[in-house]
């Protein structure tokens, strides 16, 4: 990913709170609803986003839950 691309990913508040928000533990979307007060849409949008920027990443388990953990790249960035 280049540069520019990468920074405007983590450039948007909501992205930042959710690497916050996953450097202490996985989470399931339902939980950064929760957290972050957006809709579920607007969660899955910018989880997208994080992760094909490689700062997260999504599993699925056999209940389709997701839940989301934050990459080593994420984890060391500094916001």
């Amino acid at each position: 990913m280049d540069e520019e691309k990468y920074t405007t990913t983590i450039a948007e508040e909501n992205r930042r709170k959710f690497i916050d928000l996953l450097r202490t533990r996985p989470r399931s979307v339902g939980e950064l609803v929760v957290c972050t007060l957006l809709s579920q849409k607007g969660v899955s949008k910018h989880l997208r986003k994080l992760r094909d920027a490689g700062l997260v990443i999504i599993n699925k388990d056999y209940l389709d839950i997701h839940a989301i953990r934050i990459n080593q790249l994420g984890f060391c960035l500094r916001l």
